[in-house]
């Protein structure tokens, strides 16, 4: 039936049989499925079940029960996911997108999504953070939930998976929610949660613990968590059955009047490692939640919102409010979420952004939040919206994987369909939330892990400053004598595994400084290789064309060196791309000031104008002179300054775009040509064979179908770190032995902190913890000097000492803060020796290296 050619048409065994055409007299009659039969019966179907004959193309079941099944519409789907994604494309140079009919189907999503997330934080689907153990109870874990909920009802489940299970299940709220600060903590004794304990059958909330009745556990037992925000109630049912108090007949919630944190209450499940367990979050996964409790799962809000935008999409648009994603606004948020948060996979806030972008959903939405220019009722709407592409995102990634495209023999076809899609997913990705790239990099990481044996390395420090210092000392002697170098001399044969180690890349001793490397050395040492790389002591990294002349933004950047054109040369970049890859797998910082391009080539992006711009502002400007005049046809001015097909590259000077292109003279007719070839030759072919290396190195230990579901500047916040800190945020997180954190000496440490620039700020950070950059979690421990209760000594004269290996730092009680300041700056500008109790020094000793334990492996011919 036809309804808007009003026509009916029957069919027999697929064939049509006869037509009755204007069957409606009246567009307003409404049409009933009528079956007439008589004594020997027949079998009906609206739809419920597969038709035995294919429905013809553009018709739809009675009951569409079947064709919107949740695998089914997993096809609706992907075709609205590649309308957004075209949609997006279409509309690149627009500000506003999504904010017109056509795309209704994204603004009714979006709504559902909306309304779900308004008092839920976190990612659609239910994501479970990494396993935490206790050194108490070393056969347990724990696992929290990144999600949270502050208003409404709640529900999951959880099914057991063997007979007599050890676990506890239930509710963490406060600061448990981001790890949980002891093994006590998460399970209820301080107030921070209240779980069902299967062991004991008993259920804990705070100081108190209620007994249950006794139940004998079988395999598919399911526990059912209940949150109810509103009233303030916790409740458990196994199997459906609501769980009462122990001789209480009376069926009411075994924790009621309950505190929940400002910022919600997430999933919590602590099991033994013989205890095996299935969690269940999504609302067709769950088989006894109560009629008004809501799932805690998020996904089928994307299902059933598509199921109905294709039954009655027309209808219920008429009344929901008009949705627009603006564009600026979207990166805004995505791009201060990555500047303002530690990306790490284990991160909290990195799932929930109530807290980084302050919008928590109690407040007014009115209400600045904390990225610049948006409202808390702006920034809401925009959070659903890019998580409503986050999570479509999600459910295309099995068909947008990389390495299914790359086969040469591909007997399904299937690579075209990848291939069709990929371009869309990549198109989406700059709108995704960060959750998205990092658990698969999780999972990655996970599964990729390999043991090794820890290399330990002896290195001549003092040797690579002395060498980098002389002014007489050749290229190849500086990047043999540097600490880059003889890591490189010493470790570059080493397969790619070692780098994908879960332990430290290698344990290190500085020859003539006597320090035990728990820690300390090792990242001294890396901070000495990102020290000596972004400087003019080694030749792998120019200054940018900004910092060089000091113009534009961002004139701190290095870009790489394109005439290092050896075999020797590109093998440095490919093993510091391997070393990239290594110290991002274990969250190793690295201070690194490197071009966007090369970031982007990391991830599989494609370099524009903007990211020239950021090295070279000035030659940027005279590509948007030469463009404006050709627009206006005010040639004759461009044609003076540029005259054959040739540009400036440092260091090799002026170069030809293609081969005799100095000899083609530039006109009218062919200035846009010129334009094309010079913004294509800076952005992509100089520099392009290091950078190659670079990357090949880097996708070596991490693959590039890994690494580019990450945008570019989330890739350079991961390996980087943020560039600057906050001294009162890390002060009043750091702790104190013997001194008060109001001490004098405590105050004019925060006093020359804030006063210090971000590179003494930086020098601090490495004088203190052997990275230039603030780790994530690190903590300082600060203590008075030993000598503190001599009065015979003069304390303006010690220095503060620090060890880099606990994050220690030592204060004499200066009288003043002019006296901190001034014995500080020394300190950090000179004190490079680590526990330097060696009374010798040998400037031309050998590096070797070793193997931890067995000691199998001899070094001996990489001396030199």
């Amino acid at each position: 039936m036809d309804l808007e050619l009003n026509r009916l048409t029957a069919t027999v065994n697929g064939k049509p049989i006869y037509t009755f055409r204007k069957f409606r007299r009246s567009m307003d009659i409404e049409v009933f499925p009528a079956v007439t039969f008589g004594p020997s019966g027949c079998e009906v179907n609206f739809g419920a079940a597969p038709f035995k004959r294919a429905l013809p193309p553009g018709y739809v079941t009675v009951d569409p029960c079947y064709l919107f099944s949740q695998s089914f519409t997993q096809l609706w789907g992907l075709v609205l996911f590649c309308q957004w994604a075209a949609h997006l494309e279409e509309n690149e140079s627009k500000n506003y997108v999504f904010d017109d009919a056509t795309m209704s189907a994204f603004k009714m999503v979006t709504n559902k999504v909306l309304e779900f997330t308004r008092y839920r934080d976190g990612p659609l689907p239910v994501v479970l953070g990494q396993p935490l153990t206790d050194a108490a109870r070393k056969d347990y874990e724990t696992r929290c939930g990144r999600v949270s909920v502050v208003e409404g009802k709640w529900y999951y489940e959880v099914t057991v998976l063997n007979d007599d299970p050890d676990i506890s299940v239930g509710w963490l709220t406060g600061d448990g929610n981001i790890g949980g600060a002891n093994k006590e903590e998460s399970t209820g004794a301080k107030g921070f949660s209240w779980v069902l304990e299967t062991k004991r059958m008993i259920a804990c909330g705070g100081a108190h613990q209620v007994s249950l009745g006794r139940h004998k556990w079988t395999a598919g037992d399911v526990i059912g968590c209940l949150l109810d925000c509103d009233e303030k109630k916790v409740s458990f049912t196994i199997n459906g059955v609501l769980q009462k108090r122990l001789h209480d007949d009376e069926e009411s919630a075994l924790f009621q009047n309950i505190v929940i944190d400002p910022f919600g209450a997430s999933p919590l499940v602590t099991r033994h490692v013989k205890s095996a367990v299935l969690h269940n979050f999504e609302s067709s996964e769950l088989l006894h939640c109560p009629e008004e409790f809501c799932p805690l799962g998020g996904t089928d809000v994307i299902h059933r919102a598509v199921v109905e935008y294709v039954l009655f999409g027309s209808q219920l648009m008429k009344d929901r409010n008009q949705l627009a994603l603006e564009r600026g606004s979207a990166v805004k948020i995505l791009e201060y979420v990555a500047q303002n948060t530690d990306f790490n996979p284990s991160n909290q806030e990195i799932y929930s952004l109530s807290k980084v972008l302050q919008i928590h959903q109690a407040r007014g939405r009115e209400e600045e939040s904390a990225v610049r220019g948006l409202a808390v009722g702006e920034c809401v709407a925009h959070v659903a919206a890019l998580s409503t592409l986050s999570c479509a995102a999600q459910s295309v990634l099995p068909f947008v994987h990389v390495e299914y495209t790359t086969k040469e023999v591909d007997p399904n076809m299937s690579a075209r369909v990848y291939r069709a899609i990929q371009p869309a997913f990549f198109t989406v990705k700059a709108f995704c939330l960060p959750y998205v790239a990092l658990e698969l990099v999780r999972r990655h990481f996970m599964a990729t892990t390999e043991e090794s044996d820890l290399v330990k390395l002896t290195v001549n420090r003092r040797r690579a400053l002395s060498t980098l210092s002389d002014p007489r000392a050749t290229r190849a002697e500086r990047i043999e004598s540097s600490l880059f170098g003889q890591i490189y001399k010493l470790i570059s044969d080493k397969p790619a595994s070692m780098f994908r180690s879960g332990r430290k890349l290698w344990g290190i001793t500085f020859l003539g400084e006597g320090a035990d490397d728990v820690g300390g050395p090792y990242r001294e040492s890396i901070a000495q290789i990102c020290t000596e790389l972004m400087s003019d002591k080694l030749p792998l990294f120019l200054p940018s064309a900004n910092q060089q002349n000091n113009t534009g933004t961002n004139r701190d950047l290095f870009v790489v060196n394109p005439s290092l054109n050896s075999q020797q040369d590109l093998d440095l970049y490919r093993f510091l791309g391997r070393l990239i890859a290594g110290c991002l797998r274990r969250s190793e910082l690295l201070s690194l000031s490197l071009s966007p391009v090369v970031w982007k080539d990391l991830v599989g992006e494609r370099s524009t104008l903007d990211d020239l711009e950021r090295v070279d502002s000035a030659l940027v400007s005279s590509l948007r002179y030469l463009d404006e005049s050709r627009r206006k046809g005010e040639v004759s001015a461009v044609l003076e300054l540029f005259t054959s097909f040739t540009t400036t590259v440092e260091p090799a000077g002026e170069v030809e775009l293609f081969p005799g292109g100095k000899n083609v003279p530039v006109s009218k007719n062919n200035l846009h040509v010129l334009l094309e070839l010079t913004l294509d030759y800076h952005t992509r072919q100089v520099g392009a064979a290091q950078r190659e290396a670079l990357c090949r190195g880097f996708w070596e230990v991490i693959p590039l179908p890994v690494v580019s579901l990450l945008k570019w500047y989330e890739l350079e916040e991961w390996v980087c770190g943020q560039k600057d800190y906050d001294p009162v945020v890390l002060l009043n997180h750091a702790t104190y032995g013997g001194i008060s954190s109001q001490s004098p000496r405590v105050l004019y440490l925060k006093d020359t902190l804030l006063q210090f620039t971000r590179e003494e700020r930086a020098k601090f950070m490495r004088f203190v913890s052997g990275r230039e950059r603030l780790t994530p979690g690190m903590q300082l421990h600060i203590m008075p000097d030993a000598d503190d209760d001599d009065d015979t000594l003069n304390k303006n004269t010690k220095l503060p000492h620090a060890s880099t290996c606990f994050y220690q730092l030592v204060l004499p009680n200066y009288s003043s803060q002019a006296q901190m300041r001034e014995k500080l700056l020394l300190a950090i500008e000179h004190c490079l020796d680590i526990d330097a109790t060696a009374s010798f020094q040998q400037d031309n000793a050998l590096t070797r290296v070793v193997i931890d334990d067995d000691e199998f492996e001899d070094y001996s011919h990489l001396q030199q």
